[in-house]
């Protein structure tokens, strides 16, 4: 309730469809205190750009964003920059890049010396942060360089702004003060770009951030929320106005559909913390399942004019249909995937609300115009039914051919194998996914979604085995950034006391560089003194402000006793570098992806099984029910289940496709059942039929999802539809089960 009163109450994060467990290794993946989730980054750029025109553009942007109580810019002034040089500045004399530590190893004083003096007159600048009688031959230029790559990039102004070929961009970046994936924290941003785009035709705009994938989730879902709903709403109002032509009928539709929908929300938000909007946009197809219990009613009060007897007629098949989608949804609900316990918890509650609300009706509803259904009841027996009748005349034909079928789609189903993939699940439009690739490629953000984890007994030790092992990487062929290496930004002591000897010894030893430096200059080096060059063993991960520690990955990457080197988006894991990883006992190779994708694997194999068991258990309590009688709906449900999958599933068996078949199950049942218990009529042929129509009409739409997990289960569930509708009567037919029952004979003569 705290989230309601908050304004929270809905996300859209994918994530919260897979289990906790999966969920919370995935945001486990960086540190949680950086927010890194909330960040983003836009690049605002112009093909041909009148003077300053993207500059101003760009300026007003900021200054929009700046003002909104939501989101935190990022101040681009240099200050950061600044204090890490100034961090860095006492340890100047004990840092070397590794080309430095080469060229002090191998090349003489002098020849360093003659590439100092040719770098000093040089008509090119070179980053220098220190002056040069602090470090003449900017060893700290090179060592910052290296940690800040893209500093090169950049160019100088107001707004930093990068090239990229012909194109200038300019950077703005920020925070956003909440999450990204609450619908109230993405809307002041998304509003301020919008508008900024439309006014700014002229300009392109890249974005990159969770938040702007979460907005469009979040948009998308509420398209489809609206989609779904209102047609269901809109099929529903035609049928009950074109069948029963009754404002009394529709008024009863309209508060069953309305309990079930305030039962279902509301249950949800006293159990969860906050509500997903694919379970809303799944669950609004619950209005076309809930009016399966009104046509049902409405029709056999037709038949008897009375509604207590109505009630009575279809009480136990109202209560084994509810029971066994409900008992479907339970078993949906046990699964460990947070998201799907959302939409067991709300079709559960809102079927439950149906069935209370049709007793209810039992009691109050009178409709005292009498609506001919001879019109619609004359659909089956002259239409319908016939066909069914030819079909059983061939009895062994039409049985081989329903068994090869499911034979062929058995074969089809195992040919094309699983679906696993977690990418398969964004629902990120293909314009937002390449802009989130070009800003990363344009900025060189590595792959955080691949890394080698390294971990250590010492914080030292760590350190110099991530160096060791970043030198092994490009040995290999895989470019490391020093940016991205724990041991590479912040070396060891040992190193650092290496690093410190040779300096001393090859640049400011007697016959060292800085002498022969001094000898081209005509200088007496006393600016120089040897004896102010000491080593300071300060220089560790503990000193390291946290401040500073957003400028360099490697430190945001990085605890005391372990730490992650990102890799290159284009890193190839060839042998070489697998069998290279293998040998390294506390190296390990993490692909968050591919672990993803295995671990919806093992849930889809883990739920088939359950799924298995639960049919089993069905089953055997169906035929405790309705002894013989139950090889109809088994028979059906067995060919429905094939069907869905076969059909539904054109590109794998996925998870969410296993876990549709739990509403395939309970639909096919609910047909089935109603069949057995008030048989196989013109009343009950045209109520499941009207109820088929409601619930294929919003399932479709959900098939056309462009939400992916909503689409496998709209695909699914409205190809299991279908077949219920056209097998089940025909099963019923081959089995001789299509006559009335005779408990259902004896209590209209009686009544």
């Amino acid at each position: 309730m705290q989230h309601i009163r908050q304004g929270d109450a809905f996300e859209s994060n994918i994530l919260g469809l897979l289990p906790n467990s999966v969920s919370e290794n995935i945001q486990s993946s960086t540190n949680p205190s950086l927010n890194i989730e909330r960040k983003f980054v836009l690049l605002i750029g112009k093909a041909n750009p009148s003077p300053n025109s993207a500059l101003d553009a760009s300026r007003e942007l900021l200054h929009q964003l700046s003002d909104l109580n939501e989101v935190r810019i990022d101040q681009h002034n240099g200050e950061q920059l600044k204090q890490l040089q100034n961090f860095y500045q006492p340890y100047t004399n004990q840092l070397l890049t590794s080309t430095w530590r080469h060229r002090l190893t191998t090349d003489t004083p002098k020849s360093i010396a003659q590439a100092a003096y040719a770098e000093l007159f040089s008509p090119v600048g070179t980053y220098r942060p220190y002056n040069f009688q602090h470090d003449p031959f900017n060893l700290a230029g090179d060592w910052l360089q290296q940690l800040l790559p893209q500093q090169g990039q950049f160019r100088a102004s107001e707004i930093p702004s990068l090239k990229d070929g012909n194109q200038l961009w300019y950077v703005i970046s920020g925070e956003l003060q909440a999450s990204p994936f609450s619908p109230d924290g993405q809307q002041a941003l998304i509003y301020v770009l919008n508008n900024f785009a439309k006014n700014h035709q002229d300009l392109t705009i890249l974005r990159s951030g969770i938040v702007f994938h979460a907005a469009e989730a979040t948009a998308l879902s509420t398209k489809e929320i609206s989609t779904v709903g209102l047609g269901s709403i809109l099929a529903i109002i035609v049928l009950v106005i074109a069948v029963f032509r009754s404002s009394k009928s529709l008024l009863a539709i309209l508060a069953t559909l309305s309990a079930s929908v305030v039962a279902g929300l509301g249950s949800c938000f006293l159990i969860f913390d906050q509500v997903h909007l694919i379970t809303i946009a799944f669950g609004s197809t619950l209005l076309g399942l809930a009016v399966d219990y009104c046509f049902h009613f409405l029709i056999k009060y037709r038949q008897l004019q009375n509604a207590q007897f109505a009630v009575q007629h279809m009480k136990k098949g109202l209560i084994f249909s509810a029971g066994s989608s409900i008992l479907a949804y339970v078993f949906q609900f046990l699964s460990p995937l947070a998201g799907l316990q959302q939409i067991a918890v709300f079709m559960c509650a809102g079927l439950a609300a149906a069935a209370i609300n049709i007793a209810v009706l039992g009691f109050y509803f009178n409709d005292s115009r009498s609506v001919s259904f001879s019109t619609y009841l004359q659909i089956f027996p002259k239409y319908i039914a016939p066909h069914y009748l030819r079909l059983t005349h061939t009895k062994l034909t039409t049985s081989f051919i329903l068994l090869l079928s499911v034979i062929i789609m058995v074969a089809v189903i195992i040919h094309r194998g699983g679906s696993d993939d977690i990418r398969s699940l964004n629902s990120s439009s293909a314009g937002l996914i390449a802009s989130e690739i070009k800003v990363q490629t344009l900025l060189n953000f590595p792959d955080q979604q691949r890394y080698l984890q390294i971990s250590a007994q010492s914080s030292q030790q760590l350190l110099s085995h991530s160096a060791l092992l970043a030198n092994e990487l490009n040995n290999n062929g895989v470019a490391t950034s020093a940016s991205h290496v724990i041991g590479l930004a912040l070396p060891s002591l040992i190193q650092q006391q290496e690093d410190f000897a040779l300096i001393k010894e090859k640049v400011y030893g007697p016959s060292g560089a800085l002498t022969e430096l001094c000898k081209l200059l005509a200088n007496d080096c006393s600016a120089w003194p040897t004896k102010s060059i000491e080593f300071s063993s300060s220089l560790t991960p503990n000193n390291i402000p946290q401040g500073l520690k957003m400028l360099v990955p490697a430190f945001i990457m990085s605890n005391t006793l372990d730490t992650r080197i990102l890799l290159a988006r284009d890193t190839n894991i060839a042998p070489e570098l697998n069998a290279l990883i293998n040998t390294e006992p506390n190296v390990l190779y993490v692909d968050t992806v591919a672990n993803l994708s295995h671990s919806l694997q093992l849930l889809r194999h883990n739920t088939s099984l359950a799924l298995g068991g639960f049919l089993i258990i069905f089953s055997l309590c169906l035929i405790a029910v309705y002894r013989n009688k139950a090889l109809a709906p088994l028979i059906a449900l067995g060919i429905t289940i094939t069907a869905s999958i076969a059909f539904g599933a054109n590109n794998g068996v996925s998870l969410f496709h296993i876990l549709a078949l739990l509403l395939v199950i309970g639909l096919s049942v609910d047909t089935s059942i109603f069949y057995l218990e008030l048989g196989l009529n013109a009343e009950t042929w045209l109520a499941a039929g009207l109820s088929a129509i409601t619930s294929i009409l919003a399932f479709g739409l959900l098939a056309l999802s462009k939400v992916p997990v909503l689409h496998q289960f709209g695909s699914v569930v409205f190809v299991g539809l279908v077949c219920t509708w056209l097998i089940s009567p025909l099963i019923f037919y081959l089995l001789n089960l299509n006559n009335i029952p005779p408990h259902v004979t004896r209590k209209c003569s009686d009544e």
